[in-house]
């Protein structure tokens, strides 16, 4: 009975929302493109936990991405807070992004290899804008141009609509 209705809702929505492009989601981004820029962004922290791994906690580019993806976290819940609603990451943000990077750092200092110095902290903040829209805009170029209207480049809100601030 409720996956008959719950079925039943989805097919309503796909008929209410079919041949208006795709489904957007945080402020206009594509759900594929949010999917995609997610999936950069989990190979680029796999990348970084390796780093973490072989210098056992002691590379200054696994501190900062540390850093950074703690403070990414933060970025989640004000988008969301902004937008008033739910907006992708939302969720993991407050239940695994935040405690994961707290608990990393306080093993990093527990063991005295965290380096909290003006050169990690000032990279971690300058880098996650940087990284951030990099891997939106590398997306937007991945992104299938056929998933935007014509009038709108891949991953985009249409002209004069609002965009997601933070990312």
């Amino acid at each position: 009975m409720v996956e008959e209705a719950r079925l039943r809702a989805r097919e309503q929505t796909r008929r209410a929302t079919a041949g208006r492009g795709p489904r957007r989601v945080s402020g206009g981004l594509s759900e594929r493109h949010v999917r995609v820029s997610i999936s950069i962004m989990g190979c680029l922290m796999l990348a970084l936990a390796e780093r973490g791994r072989a210098t056992g906690g002691r590379s200054r580019l696994y501190q900062v991405g540390l850093l950074g993806f703690g403070v990414h976290g933060f970025t989640h819940l004000l988008n969301s807070a902004v937008w008033r609603g739910y907006t992708p990451g939302v969720a993991t943000a407050p239940t695994v992004v935040i405690p994961f990077s707290a608990w990393a750092v306080r093993e990093l200092a527990r063991n005295g290899v965290l380096r909290l110095d003006g050169r990690t902290i000032t990279t971690a903040f300058v880098g996650l804008p940087v990284t951030i829209l990099g891997i939106h805009g590398l997306t937007a170029r991945l992104v299938d141009p056929e998933d935007a209207p014509e009038d709108v480049a891949p991953g985009r809100t249409a002209p004069g609509e609002r965009t997601t601030p933070g990312g």
